[in-house]
């Protein structure tokens, strides 16, 4: 197979790795070196997905906060940590998620959560850390956690 005819196989492949949902240039250029294509090549048909509006990490990453803030109401940390794996810069993470959290605030999130996952209308020991064990796993600092029970136990019921 020639080179021309191999590029344009690879570029079927990641039209349909991109008809799934969109993705970053990190996640296309692992599927294509993956394929083993050179490293030239592989920029080129990034730069083409690129100019056609296929690949476009920031519209990526706020899609992606949106959807991992209010679908699975999770902390920034956990947010964070998940853009970066999939290559996405620090700063694009830091500027989408100032702007979801001026609609969603981590607060409101953790409410939400407490209020889904509450067993009864007192909060004892036990179930206080098991919320703090859940809320950290989810991407909450420890800070807002730890305010966010205390917040708890003084309107008992304001949650409900």
């Amino acid at each position: 197979m020639d080179e021309s005819a191999f590029k344009e196989k690879a570029k079927r492949a990641i039209m349909r790795f991109l008809s799934f949902r969109d993705r970053t240039e990190k996640e296309v250029g692992d599927k294509l070196r993956k394929m083993n294509l050179e490293e030239d090549l592989i920029g080129e048909i990034i730069s083409e997905f690129k100019s056609l509006g296929f690949l476009n990490n920031e519209r990526f990453t706020k899609q992606r906060v949106r959807y991992l803030a209010q679908e699975h109401l999770l902390g920034d940390l956990r947010i964070k940590a998940d853009l970066l794996a999939k290559g996405v810069s620090e700063e694009q993470i830091n500027d989408a998620l100032k702007e979801l959290r001026s609609e969603l605030p981590e607060e409101e999130a953790i409410k939400l959560i407490i209020k889904r996952k509450k067993r009864s209308s007192s909060l004892d020991r036990k179930e206080e850390a098991r919320f703090a064990r859940m809320l950290r796993a989810r991407g909450f600092s420890s800070s807002l956690i730890c305010e966010s029970l205390k917040h708890l136990k003084e309107e008992k019921t304001s949650w409900q």
